[in-house]
């Protein structure tokens, strides 16, 4: 009974050592293949880092997050988070009095507490005004 015991844990181990030996391996390989498709999509788009004249004017914390990046190619996912969370947002909120993208109104996207009648709704298209019958309101679009 002991030696087929001994036999059982050899295997399993044996059998558990080969799974993360393939696991390890695959994991390595879809590393690489994400890093690469990001500095080639990242790289198609040929975005340059902002210059240092850019960022003079943002908030500190910001200003520090984008320095390490500064004139460079976006082609990272670092330099990706970085722009996006420090310098495309900074300017959304400056231009935005901090509302999100979604409480912005744009020429086709009202404010959201505009919102047409229940009798109107299905005569106004998404992005077209509606024809007198909700005043200046358009449609909301569709929930996801």
């Amino acid at each position: 009974m002991r030696a087929m015991l001994d036999k059982l844990t050899s295997w399993v181990g044996l059998a558990l050592a080969a799974v993360l030996l393939v696991a390890g391996g695959l994991l390595t390989w879809a590393n690489a293949f994400v890093a690469d498709q990001v500095d080639y999509q990242l790289g198609m788009q040929e975005i340059t880092m902002p210059a240092e004249e850019a960022i003079a004017e943002l908030p500190d914390a910001d200003r520090e997050a984008l320095e390490p990046f500064v004139g460079s190619p976006l082609d990272t996912g670092a330099e990706a988070k970085a722009y996006a969370d420090h310098y495309i947002l900074a300017h959304m909120n400056a231009s935005s009095d901090g509302r999100t993208y979604q409480e912005a109104p744009t020429p086709t996207r009202p404010p959201p507490t505009a919102r047409p009648s229940p009798g109107c709704a299905s005569r106004c298209s998404w992005a077209t005004p509606c024809a007198g019958c909700c005043s200046t309101a358009t449609r909301s679009p569709p929930s996801a």
